[in-house]
């Protein structure tokens, strides 16, 4: 008997050896045929990082993947991007997991495949049923994790078609069609990883083991429908039957019968014309063309670029799911269109429909940026309310049918460095889509792109100098090959705090005071934000120090303690969390990259070298200053305002920096409202007698001695904002040399434009010349702060109530100067 049963055993554990190793020959089997197979395939994963500490999964936990539905190739994809990432193999079955080594993971799939198309019945209840009964059987968690595989990023027509069933990855296809795919877009795969599930929390929030299966079921379904749409967008739309639905809409129609009985035009005269402004705006996008400009992309940033610093973008394709995503960089280069749309694109979601200026759709690129996703806008609409009906129409198709948008709200390239003061146009368009509803939440992603070194910076500089602006063409992209011998350095697009617009609404009422139009609130929320996630620079950071100092000089040893202590000053007080430094802030690494970039001259000799910057290319390095600006601003007012005084009360510098501070915020657009301000100038008050480059003495704070280098770096950290500083109080002066008269606006204007340029001859600083926008927003501050007072559109006087402000403005009058 005993024999028996150990023959028995031993039958056994020879079954379970065979069955073992028939499992190890397949295993083998299948990574031979994966091998083979990826001699042609290429696939990407998304996210490239799925660890836990990446919001991904937990590897000590059991793993069980789901794939929409089933399909070897998917599930070979699968497995190779899990040996590549680290992850567990799905090698298992729902039924043997915990079984195993916790590097062997389960898959699973919700919807069988037949020739030519899935299958209708969805099984995903009953395999899910059999891994909520696994958890409740181990006692312990399961992780399931969706898996969506899409071979190429085409989400085909609207229309079905025979061409679709066999060349697009559509969500209906069978084997008949992977099999297609498999040749056509083998190299072209994106596999990508969703959040993991955890199926106990959802067994403990109550119901039967079918009952969790179906709730699961549902999740997982919804989010395969989410991440499909995510990545390759809604389905493409025929050109022409939007053309005809937006020429068909009531406010078009509206706009075109007004146009009609303005100038006496027929209405078919009239409805041709409002075609034609649709046919120039409307994009026509194309998958394959999205391809080709990858790769074109993908050529230039190897080229041109170092490399490609992306940061905050981890978050996008979750919230490509649920939300219509409106991005809004700021605009710096050419190249912002194209390496912004790359990056998107990388991050596995479809690349925005992005608003291009007319000036360049001119062949071929026209054409190609048309068919890559821009649509075209004018600089100005002049009056023309046909135009602007057809361009508000087309704007609310994209968003009220979950197409993303991209539009620039500074209008055109910043020539400065600086933001430039945002368009209302586009924005109100906005608003007015919003009122109108969309099917999902409008979200604000705003993007900071930055440079360590520009293509267009020399053309910059000749318009800056007075030269006229080269107009785009054919010709002007054959002479650009030349930047193509060139390095760059770096590349930066860091992306923002997305903002809900109607939670911006919503605060825009609070602040009334200082915003007299909403879309006025949003783009100051937009412009800030976009600051916010600001790249400082290696470049940038040098060209600071050196044009901190009159003669754009220092000594090498002068210049690395500066570095050095302002990096230290920015990281122990940071103007934002989002804000991005370079990998190394050590100030000797800093400086050595910067030699690298930008022109820097050095003077050698055995005393110590001298770093400097040549009067010409003092003006290229200032556009790279400007980027960071608002980095500094504060501590760089707070410096001023000490070194001015040498000596003065805590409360005496809060309320000069106050009033300075209400005549920055809107120039620079930066994060705190004034009645904000106090909080982080205590802080930075703090950080700065902590790094000993100001004294406290009761409630005294000085200034270092003059001689000390702990005043030399205090009073290069002032001279970033001095020439803003500078140019206040030259208008200061204008005003309150006569506080009793009153005075108009034009001759106050022209009067301010006199001194300023006269004040630049003295100090031998260009950049004071007067900007008629800006000072215009000087007038529009004091009148926030009561200062001076409205009588009519032309004038004004000088505010009679006993402010603090006042007396500062008169204690800053320059006369010597002007």
């Amino acid at each position: 008997m005993k024999m028996l049963s150990q023959t028995s055993q031993n039958r056994e554990i020879s079954r379970f050896d065979t069955v073992k190793a028939g499992r190890i020959r397949l295993r083998k089997l299948w990574l031979c045929l994966e091998r083979l197979f990826y001699l042609w395939l290429r696939s990407h994963a998304i996210p490239s990082a799925y660890k836990e500490e990446e919001g991904g999964v937990d590897t000590s936990r059991p793993i069980c993947y789901v794939l929409n539905s089933r399909s070897y190739t998917d599930l070979m994809v699968l497995d190779h991007h899990c040996r590549e990432i680290g992850l567990p193999r799905p090698l298992l079955t729902p039924s043997e997991l915990g079984s195993a080594s916790p590097k062997q993971g389960a898959s699973t799939y919700l919807v069988g495949s037949s020739l030519l198309q899935k299958q209708a019945i969805n099984r995903g209840s009953e395999v899910l049923a059999k891994v909520v009964a696994r958890v409740d059987e181990l006692g312990s968690d399961v992780q399931l994790v969706p898996v969506s595989v899409f071979w190429g990023r085409d989400a085909g027509r609207e229309e079905k078609s025979l061409l679709k069933l066999l060349f697009f990855d559509d969500e209906h296809g069978g084997w008949l069609q992977r099999f297609v795919l498999f040749f056509v877009q083998g190299r072209n795969i994106f596999c990508h990883f969703g959040k993991p599930i955890s199926v106990l929390k959802t067994v403990q929030g109550g119901g039967d083991i079918g009952a969790v299966a179906r709730k699961l079921s549902r999740v997982l379904r919804v989010h395969f429908r989410r991440q499909r749409e995510a990545i390759t967008g809604p389905n493409i739309y025929d050109r022409k039957r939007v053309v005809d639905s937006i020429i068909a809409s009531k406010p078009v129609q509206t706009a075109i019968n007004r146009e009609h009985e303005k100038t006496k035009l027929s209405l078919d005269k009239v409805r041709a014309k409002a075609r034609r402004y649709t046919l120039e705006i409307a994009s026509d996008m194309r998958p394959n063309m999205l391809r080709f400009l990858d790769l074109v992309c993908s050529f230039l940033s190897k080229k041109l670029y170092d490399g490609l610093q992306v940061k905050h973008g981890e978050a996008i394709p979750e919230l490509a799911k649920t939300h219509e995503l409106v991005y809004v960089p700021c605009h710096r280069s050419h190249m912002d269109y194209m390496l912004l749309n790359y990056v998107l694109y990388h991050l596995g979601v479809i690349p925005p429909h992005t608003a291009a200026g007319v000036n360049l759709n001119f062949w071929p690129t026209g054409t190609l940026f048309r068919r890559g996703g821009a649509f075209f806008i004018r600089r100005s609409f002049a009056g023309n309310r046909l135009y602007s009906a057809v361009f508000a129409e087309y704007t609310h198709f994209l968003l009220s049918n979950n197409y993303s948008m991209c539009f620039y709200p500074e209008g055109g390239r910043s020539r400065t460095g600086k933001m430039l003061r945002p368009k209302l146009g586009m924005l109100n368009m906005l608003l007015e889509s919003q009122a109108r509803a969309t099917e999902r939440p409008i979200l604000i992603i705003p993007v900071y792109i930055g440079y360590d070194r520009l293509t267009e910076a020399r053309s910059y500089l000749r318009e800056m100098t007075g030269a006229t602006k080269r107009k785009e063409s054919v010709g002007a992209v054959i002479k650009s090959r030349k930047v193509l011998k060139q390095r760059f350095g770096s590349a930066y697009i860091n992306f923002g705090t997305p903002m809900l617009l109607k939670e911006v609404m919503r605060r825009s009422s609070e602040s009334s005071q200082y915003f007299s139009k909403p879309a006025s609130y949003l783009a100051h929320e937009i412009m800030e934000h976009i600051n916010r996630a600001v790249c400082v620079t290696p470049v940038a950071l040098v060209a600071t120090a050196l044009l901190a100092v009159p003669q754009r000089a220092l000594s090498e040893k002068d210049l690395l303690e500066t570095l050095g202590m302002w990096t230290q000053l920015l990281k122990l007080c940071p103007y934002d969390s989002q804000v991005s430094w370079p990998e190394s802030q050590e100030p000797a690494a800093i400086l050595r990259r910067a030699e690298m970039l930008c022109p820097l001259a050095r003077f050698q000799d055995s005393s110590g070298d001298v770093i400097y910057v040549s009067q010409k290319d003092s003006a290229l390095l200032k556009y790279y200053k400007n980027n960071v600006l608002v980095v500094f601003a504060l501590p760089s007012l707070i410096a001023s305002v000490i070194c001015r005084h040498h000596q003065l009360t805590a409360s005496a510098l809060k309320t000069e920096v106050e009033f300075f501070y209400r005549l920055l915020w809107k120039e620079l657009f930066l994060k705190w409202q004034p009645e904000e301000v106090g909080l982080e100038f205590r802080k930075l008050v703090d950080t700065l007698c902590e790094l000993k480059l100001v004294e406290r003495v009761g409630d005294e704070l000085r200034a270092p001695d003059v001689t000390s280098k702990a005043y030399l770096v205090l009073k290069n950290l002032a001279r970033i904002n001095g020439n803003q500083i500078d140019r206040f109080s030259v208008y200061l002066s204008k005003i309150f040399a006569k506080p009793a008269a009153d005075f108009r606006i034009h001759a106050l204007e022209a009067d301010c434009a006199s001194a300023a340029e006269r004040l630049s001859l003295l100090k031998g600083e260009s950049s004071l010349d007067l900007d008629k926008k800006e000072f215009r927003a000087f007038v529009a501050s004091l009148l926030e702060m009561g200062l001076i007072a409205k009588i009519d559109e032309s004038t004004y006087s000088v505010s009679k109530q006993d402010s603090p402000y006042l007396q500062i403005a008169k204690v800053l009058e320059l006369a010597k100067f002007v």
